[in-house]
């Protein structure tokens, strides 16, 4: 029985290996494209460590998103002979590349880097929708491998492919990079290579051509230009919700910042739907006597999207109005605060490096009593100088409420130290108004014996 035993295990573990040396059968499968083709790293060439880049980028751009990071594979350029796209995605999440499309984008006349990473995120975002879009399961593996064999097919997978270039071209402008770069007219080089060379993926059908079936470069462009050119008219409407928050009708900037965010998420219109939001807040305790609701705290309100500047524009401070005195930290308040909060999360879960989201942050945990965790982001942004003063301003705020005689000290030091040249000047002058007048009263105010105001204190006041 032994012997029956151990002959038993050692085939079990005979067939394990044999299976663990066998290529995966799937071609839904990365590791199958990696047994098949072999895999080239950065160490060989640098431009994969490029597309890395852009592929998290654009990832992050995304979010929120229900599928992960997709795992990058670059091929060599030796399996051009054996397929005809440049660029494919697999069901497991894989985005497959093959090394040609890196020559394609970076090496190309004239392209510089700036450029080569546009058309790579071009490719990528594209890509990218497919998976978001969960394509593969609904056309399933016919859209890469099979030749297509119905009318219905190939329109559903010619859909599938302009709505994957309108997202993947939004998705690239969200991300800070520059759709002229890949779409200046419908007779771009680029772009003719792209579609005769990367995407091949719609087969044939009868005695029809592939190029019969598959959308023609200049259709695609022309789709493209179609799609933007309603999109120009809809920018009015971030420009419009921005009106509405500097005259303070706070309520229609959410609802058309909200409007604005279903056709482009970007971080810059979730960080001005989480002021707005904030500001409603605000409002509601506008009354109440807590400092922490009467300090001005810096607000950065963006003027333009990625959109429209594809770039981040400069931040308008605002000093805030007070309101109605009304003081109201009720549910309505919690439940204001808690869209903003989450508002600004997302705007930096888009981009980790912006960092006007990140202030309005920490502007909003001040608010929230988070002392701790505000003066942790604070820090990081006092590093650099664009940014620096109106870090300062919320530090100073944070020192105050800590409430300690040195902290106030720290407090009235770091608002005169925000230099007159700055846009947030004449917050922190409003605020060093504030403290100070504060600090005037309690030296002026006769303490007796009984007085819970211990003597170091009193001492730090005297100084």
């Amino acid at each position: 029985m032994k012997l029956r035993l151990l002959f038993i295990i050692l085939i079990v573990l005979s067939a394990a290996a044999d299976m663990a040396g066998q290529p995966h059968n799937s071609k839904a499968d990365g590791d199958w494209w990696i047994q098949s083709y072999g895999e080239i790293k950065a160490e060989t060439n640098p431009a994969v460590t490029k597309a890395t880049e852009v592929l998290d980028k654009l990832w992050d751009a995304m979010q929120p998103t229900d599928f992960p990071l997709p795992r990058l594979i670059v091929i060599p350029s030796s399996a051009d002979k054996w397929l005809d796209s440049w660029a494919l995605t697999l069901s497991d999440g894989s985005i497959i590349l093959i090394e040609s499309v890196l020559d394609l984008v970076f090496n190309s006349s004239g392209v510089d880097d700036a450029q080569g990473r546009s058309r790579l995120a071009f490719i990528l975002a594209h890509e990218m929708a497919h998976l978001h879009h969960q394509d593969h399961q609904r056309l399933g593996i016919a859209l890469l491998f099979q030749t297509l064999t119905n009318e219905h097919q190939v329109a559903e997978a010619r859909a599938a492919e302009l709505k994957a270039d309108k997202v993947g071209l939004f998705t690239m402008t969200m991300a800070g990079y520059q759709p002229q770069m890949v779409l200046q007219s419908a007779n771009t080089s680029f772009f003719l290579e792209y579609i005769q060379k990367v995407r091949k993926k719609i087969r044939s059908i009868g005695k029809k051509t592939a190029l019969e079936i598959h959308p023609q470069a200049a259709q695609r462009a022309e789709e493209l230009r179609h799609r933007m050119s309603v999109f120009s008219g809809e920018i009015g409407l971030f420009t419009a919700a921005v009106s509405d928050y500097q005259n303070s009708d706070y309520e229609t900037a959410v609802s058309k910042f909200k409007t604005f965010s279903v056709s482009f998420p970007s971080r810059e219109v979730f960080n001005n739907l989480g002021l707005s939001y904030f500001q409603l807040a605000k409002k509601r305790v506008a009354g109440c006597p807590e400092e922490r609701f009467t300090l001005q705290l810096a607000s950065y309100l963006e003027k333009k999207t990625l959109a429209e500047k594809l770039r981040p524009e400069k931040i308008a401070v605002l000093v805030e109005e007070k309101e109605a005195q009304v003081c109201q930290a009720d549910e309505q308040y919690r439940y204001l605060q808690k869209m903003a909060g989450i508002s600004f999360k997302l705007a930096k879960t888009k981009d980790k490096g912006y960092w006007p989201a990140r202030l309005n942050h920490t502007s909003w945990m001040i608010h929230q009593g988070e002392y701790k965790q505000a003066k942790v982001e604070i820090e990081e942004l006092m590093t650099t100088d664009d940014r620096k003063p109106y870090a300062l301003n919320n530090r100073a705020i944070v020192e105050y409420l800590e409430n300690t005689a040195v902290n106030k000290q720290n407090s009235i030091r770091l608002l005169k130290s925000i230099p007159e040249s700055s846009p947030v000047f004449l917050l922190a002058q409003q605020n060093l108004a504030t403290i100070s007048n504060k600090k005037e009263a309690l030296q002026s105010t006769t303490l007796d014996a009984k007085s819970e105001v211990s003597a170091d204190i009193l001492k730090n006041i005297k100084d």
